[in-house]
C-alpha cells in the first residue's frame, strides 16, 4: 500500500512544482526588466556627480591659488607706494628684490605709467629703472585698472605660459600708475598632476581663448595646444554654467572620452575632468551582468520554492515510511510525529506505542551494562593506587611532601630510629624540611641550625660524609646547647650525615641517628650517598618547581595590575597567553583570545593597513632576532580607539625565539590630541605668515629712512627682532605640520656634507666670535657623500650648531666632527655647555619640550628646533641622539646612510 500512495502523490508533486516554477520565473524577469532602465541611469548619473566633486576640487584649488597671487600683488603695491612717496628708488629696488625672492611663482615686477612708460621694472633676467619705450603690459580691456586685473596668457621662448597682474599704485586711482606683476603658471601642472581621478581619468585647464596652459602631459601644454575648436570647451568659456558642463568628445588622443567642465570666474579659464568612455561603459557592463545573476538567483530561489510546497502535500506519507525504516535499524528513541487524525495518524500512533516498549527494554539492557562497567573501573582505580605507593621520589613537586618520602624509607632500609633533611640556606645555616622516627619529639620543620655546628654543618662545610658512634662525646664537635638538649631527649648517640649536592652545589644533608654507639659501615655509607644524590635531584626539581610557580604568581598578578594589554605569540602565530587588559582593549574576552590566530583577531576588529604592519613586524620577528622591538600605532574603528603597539622577540635559555611579546597601550586620547593640536598650529601659522612679513618689510623700510630720531630706531630695532623671531617660529611650525603630514617636498640629491658643515659654520661665524667660542673641525679623509635634500639637511646643521652656540657660556669650546661608520655618515657636535639632566634627555626630540635648566641662561627658544632635526633626519633613513651629562656639556649627532 505505501509504495502505491508514493507513487501517486509524487506524480502529484511534479505537476505542481511545474506550475509554480513557472509562475516565479515569469515575475522574476519581469520586475528585473522593469528595474533595468532606472538602474542604468543611476549609473551615469553617479559619474557626472563624481566628475563634477573631482572639477570642483580642482576649480578651488587654482582659484585658492590666483587669490594668494593677487593677494601677494595687493601687498608689495602698497610697500611700492610707500618707497615712491618717501622718493627712495633704492628702498624700490629692495622691495621688488624681495617680493621675488619669497614669490617664486613671479618672474618679473614693476610700476608702469600708461600709457608706454615704466617707472620701474624687475625681472628674473633683467632689472630696469629708467623710463624705456617698452611696449606696455599685455592686459585685457585697456589700462584702465581697478581692483586687481588678470592679462591674457601668453607662452615665452621657453613655451611656458606666463600671465600678467595688475593693480593700481593708489587705491581708487583709475588711470594712473600700475603695479605689474608677471606670473609662471608652471605651479598649475603640479596641480593638475596630482590628482587621482580613478582609471583613465586626468583633468585640464585652458585659458579663456581656449589654449592649454596646464594637463598631466606637460608636452601637451609645451606645444602650445589649443582646444577651442571643440564644442565642449567653446560652451564652457563662452556660457557660465554654475552645475558644470558635460559632454564628449574624442581627444588629442584619439580616446572616446566623456567630461565634466568648470568655469574660474575670477580670469574667465575652464576646468576640465575627463574619463575614457571605455571605463563608464564598463560600469554598466557589470551592471548587466548582476542583473543577468539577479534573475539567475531569482529562478533558482522559485524553483526551490516549488520544490518545498509540493513536497509538503506528501510528508505525513513519507515521514511514516522514514520512521518504519530508522525502527528497522535499531533507533528506537525516534518517533513518528502525528500530523492527521485519520488511519495514516492511528498506525503512526500504533508505531510509536511499539517503539516505546522496544525502548524500554533495551534501557534496562544499558543499565545492566554500565553496573558491569562501572565495577571495572574501580578495580582499575585500586590497581594504580597500589602501582603510584611505588612510584619514586621524582613524581611529587612539593618541597615537603619529598622531603617527607625521602626521610621516612630510611627508616627500615638502615634500622635506625631518627631520619633529618636539612636544607642549605644562602646564608649557610641549615633548616629542617623532612622529620620521621623518633626525631619528631623534639625537632619541628624550620628549626635552623647555624653554619658549621654538629655533624651536619661538618658535611657541608667538608662536602662528604660523615659520621660518629657518640655525638655527644665527639672531640672537637662544636653542638648548641639547644641541639644537645634535643639529642638527649631523642636518645640519638650515632649519627650519619651525608651531603646532598647538585652538580657540584651542596644544597641540604641527610641525617640518620641511632640510640646505640654503633659504628655506619662503609656499604651504609655509600648507599645512603647514592639514595641522597637521587633526593638532592628530587629535592632540587621540587624547589625549582615552587620557585617557578611564585615568580609565575607574581607575574600574573604584575601583568593584571598593569593597565596594558600584554599578549605572547607562539612561533605558529597564534596567541599562547594575555592578560586581561589585553582582550579589552581589542574588544574580546581574555579566554577567547588565547589560543586564536593573531591574524585573525586583528583583521576582525583593526585596519587593514595597520594589521598588516604589526603583523609584518611578527613575521619579521619570528624568522629572525627582533632585539631592538619594533613599535607601530592599531586603529581599531569599531571601538573608536587608538593602540600603540611594541613588540619584542622571547628568547629561550639557548637564544633561540620561542615568541614575541607584544604590550599594547590605549593612545586614542594622546592621539586625538596630538591631532587637534597639529591642526590648530597649521591653521594659526598660515594665517600668521602673511601680516608678519608685511610688517618686517615696513619695519625695515622705516628703519632705512634718514630723518628717523634715535629712540625710535631703538624701538623700531627691537620690533624688527620680534617679527624676525615670530617669522622664524612660524616657519618652524610651518615646517613641522609639513613634515608630519608628508607635505614637505624634498629634492634628494648628492650633498657632500663637509662642504655644507663649512658653509654653516661660516655663516655662523659672527655668533661663534660674540660669545668668543673656540672652534675646532674633524673630519676622516673619505669623502662623505648623502642623498638627501640639502636645505632640509642645512637646517638640521644649523639648528645643532645654533643649539650649541647658544647654550655654551663666553669662551667654551666646540668641536665638530664627521666620520664614516661603515654603510653610515655620523656627524657630531660637542659642547662645553650646561648639559643636559638625565631625566630630560628622553624628551630632548619631542614638540615644544626643553629642558628644565635652561632657564638659568635666559635664552629664547620655542622647543621645535631638535623635534625638526628629528623628523628631517627620520625623513632621510636615520636616527639622531644626544649624550651629555649636566654640567659638563652635552653631544649631539646623527647618522644617515652613505651615498653609493
Amino acid at each position: 500500500m505505501l509504495p502505491a500512495i508514493g507513487l501517486r502523490l509524487g506524480t502529484l508533486r511534479r505537476r505542481l512544482f511545474l506550475l509554480l516554477a513557472s509562475a516565479s520565473v515569469i515575475a522574476v524577469v519581469g520586475v528585473n526588466l522593469i528595474w533595468l532602465p532606472g538602474a542604468l541611469r543611476d549609473v551615469h548619473g553617479a559619474r557626472s556627480e563624481l566628475e563634477l566633486v573631482a572639477v570642483r576640487g580642482v576649480r578651488d584649488q587654482i582659484d585658492f591659488f590666483l587669490a594668494d597671487k593677487e593677494e601677494a600683488v595687493t601687498t608689495i603695491a602698497q610697500l611700492f607706494r610707500a618707497a615712491v612717496i618717501d622718493g627712495d628708488p633704492k628702498g624700490l629696488a629692495i622691495v621688488g628684490q624681495r617680493f621675488l625672492a619669497r614669490e617664486r611663482a613671479f618672474e618679473e615686477v614693476g610700476i608702469f605709467e600708461p600709457p608706454r612708460t615704466w617707472r620701474y621694472r624687475l625681472s628674473r633676467r633683467e632689472v630696469m629703472t629708467v623710463s624705456s619705450s617698452d611696449a606696455p603690459p599685455a592686459l585685457d580691456g585697456g589700462l584702465q585698472v581697478r581692483g586687481v586685473a588678470w592679462g591674457a596668457v601668453t607662452t615665452t621662448e621657453t613655451s611656458e605660459p606666463w600671465v600678467t597682474i595688475a593693480t593700481p599704485l593708489s587705491r581708487g586711482a583709475e588711470g594712473g600708475r600700475l603695479v605689474i606683476g608677471v606670473l609662471n603658471l608652471k605651479e598649475l601642472w603640479s596641480l593638475t598632476a596630482d590628482v587621482r581621478l580613478g582609471q583613465g581619468g586626468r583633468s585640464y585647464v585652458v585659458d579663456r581663448r581656449g589654449g592649454l596652459i596646464a594637463a598631466d602631459d606637460v608636452n601637451l601644454v609645451l606645444k602650445r595646444l589649443s582646444l577651442i575648436d571643440r564644442p565642449f570647451v567653446k560652451s564652457l568659456l563662452e556660457q557660465d554654467h554654475p552645475a558644470g558642463v558635460t559632454g564628449s568628445y574624442t581627444n588629442e588622443r584619439g580616446v572616446e572620452a566623456m567630461a565634466t567642465g568648470l568655469r574660474v570666474d575670477r580670469v574667465g579659464w575652464g576646468v576640465v575632468v575627463e574619463h575614457p568612455r571605455a571605463v563608464v561603459t564598463a560600469a554598466v557592463g557589470q551592471k548587466l551582468w548582476f542583473f543577468a545573476a539577479l534573475t539567475a538567483a531569482g529562478v533558482l530561489i522559485s524553483a526551490g520554492a516549488a520544490h518545498v510546497l509540493s513536497a509538503r502535500l506528501t510528508r505525513p506519507l513519507e515521514r511514516l515510511r522514514q520512521g518504519v525504516q530508522r525502527f528497522g535499524r535499531g533507533e528506537l528513541d525516534h518517533r513518528v510525529p502525528i500530523e492527521t487524525a485519520d488511519e495514516i495518524g492511528e498506525l503512526a500512533l500504533q508505531f510509536n506505542q511499539m517503539a516505546t516498549e522496544l525502548g524500554a527494554s533495551h534501557a534496562r539492557l544499558e543499565e545492566r551494562i554500565r553496573d558491569a562497567t562501572r565495577d571495572l573501573a574501580r578495580r582499575q582505580r585500586e590497581a594504580e593506587e597500589l602501582a603510584r605507593v611505588a612510584r619514586t621520589l621524582t613524581e611529587d613537586l612539593d618541597v615537603h611532601q619529598v622531603a617527607d618520602r625521602v626521610v621516612q624509607p630510611v627508616l627500615k632500609l638502615f634500622g635506625v630510629q631518627s631520619s633529618v633533611l636539612w636544607l642549605r640556606q644562602p646564608n649557610g645555616s641549615l633548616v629542617v624540611v623532612g622529620i620521621s622516627g623518633r626525631a619528631r619529639e623534639r625537632f619541628r620543620r624550620g628549626d635552623v641550625l647555624p653554619a658549621g655546628a654538629s655533624m651536619a654543618g661538618r658535611a657541608v662545610s667538608e662536602s662528604r660524609p660523615v659520621w660518629t658512634s657518640d655525638i655527644l662525646a665527639e672531640a672537637g664537635l662544636v653542638v648548641p646547647d639547644d641541639l644537645r638538649t634535643r639529642l638527649q631527649t631523642t636518645g640519638d648517640r650515632a649519627v650519619l650525615c651525608v651531603p646532598m649536592v647538585v652538580s657540584g652545589r651542596t644544597i641540604g644533608v641527610l641525617s640518620l641517628g641511632d640510640g646505640s654507639t654503633r659504628d655506619f659501615t662503609h656499604d651504609e655509607v655509600v648507599l645512603l650517598q647514592a639514595f641522597a644524590d637521587q633526593a638532592a635531584i628530587a629535592l632540587q626539581n621540587a624547589s625549582l618547581y615552587a620557585e617557578s610557580q611564585t615568580q609565575r604568581i607574581q607575574l600574573t598578578q604584575i601583568l593584571e595590575s598593569t593597565s596594558d594589554g600584554v599578549l605572547f605569540v607562539g612561533p605558529d602565530g597564534r596567541v599562547q597567553a594575555a592578560n586581561r587588559h589585553a582582550g579589552d582593549l581589542l574588544g574580546y574576552a581574555e579566554t577567547s583570545i588565547v589560543g586564536t590566530d593573531l591574524g585573525a583577531i586583528l583583521r576582525r576588529e583593526c585596519s587593514a593597513v595597520s594589521t598588516e604592519n604589526l603583523l609584518l613586524a611578527c613575521t619579521g620577528g619570528l624568522g629572525a632576532a627582533l632585539d631592538a622591538g619594533a613599535s607601530g600605532d592599531l586603529d581599531v574603528p569599531s571601538l573608536n580607539r587608538v593602540l600603540h603597539w611594541e613588540a619584542r622577540a622571547t628568547r629561550d635559555v639557548a637564544g633561540q625565539t620561542t615568541g614575541l611579546t607584544i604590550t599594547v597601550h590605549d593612545v586614542t586620547q594622546e592621539r586625538e590630541i596630538a591631532q587637534m593640536k597639529s591642526d590648530f598650529v597649521s591653521f594659526a601659522t598660515h594665517q600668521l605668515r602673511t601680516p608678519l612679513s608685511g610688517i618686517k618689510w615696513m619695519l625695515e623700510l622705516a628703519m632705512q629712512e634718514a630723518d628717523v630720531p634715535d629712540s625710535a630706531g631703538s624701538y623700531m630695532k627691537d620690533a624688527l627682532g620680534a617679527s624676525q623671531r615670530l617669522i622664524q617660529l612660524v616657519n618652524d611650525l610651518l615646517d613641522v605640520s609639513r613634515l608630519e603630514s608628508g607635505r614637505m617636498k624634498a629634492t634628494p640629491r648628492l650633498v657632500e656634507l663637509v662642504g655644507l658643515t663649512r658653509t654653516v659654520l661660516d655663516d655662523l661665524k659672527l655668533q661663534f666670535e660674540e660669545k668668543d667660542h673656540r672652534l675646532t673641525m674633524e673630519t676622516s679623509g673619505d669623502l662623505l657623500e648623502v642623498f638627501a635634500d640639502p636645505q632640509l639637511l642645512r637646517q638640521v646643521v644649523l639648528n645643532l650648531t645654533s643649539n650649541a652656540i647658544k647654550y655654551s657660556p663666553s669662551r667654551g669650546s666646540i668641536s665638530v666632527r664627521l666620520t664614516r661608520e661603515q654603510d653610515l655618515v655620523r656627524w657630531q657636535i660637542k659642547d662645553t655647555g650646561i648639559g643636559i639632566p638625565k631625566e630630560s634627555q628622553r624628551h630632548l626630540f619631542e614638540k615644544f619640550y626643553r629642558a628644565d635648566n635652561v632657564a638659568a641662561l635666559e635664552t629664547d627658544g620655542t622647543g621645535l628646533g631638535l623635534y625638526l632635526v628629528r623628523l628631517i633626519v627620520e625623513q632621510i633613513g636615520g636616527r639622531v641622539g644626544c649624550e651629555s651629562e649636566e654640567g659638563q656639556g652635552a653631544t649631539f649627532y646623527f647618522t644617515v646612510p652613505r651615498a653609493e
